[in-house]
């Protein structure tokens, strides 16, 4: 997943940016969960996803995606 779609609701469009991994970067997937959490000083968000499948396994990994810098952290231990 190098290729984020954003969709900015004040101006009603879709842009695209690249994210790059410090150790690679989640696959395509799909039927994952996620959640945002935004940083204390409100100047960063952490999107965490876990699961789901790619039509050939269940995955059971852990990637978080830092924003604003577009950089996938993989922080899967003891799955």
């Amino acid at each position: 997943m190098t290729q984020i779609y954003v969709y900015d609701i004040a101006t009603r469009s879709l842009n695209s940016q690249v994210a790059q991994g410090m150790n690679g970067t989640p696959g395509l997937r799909y039927e994952g969960c996620s959640v945002m959490k935004m940083a204390p000083d409100n100047t960063s968000y952490n999107i965490y996803m876990q699961g789901g499948t790619n039509d050939n396994e269940i995955l059971n990994d852990i990637w978080v995606l830092t924003i604003p810098s577009f950089t996938w952290i993989n922080i899967t231990t003891g799955i």
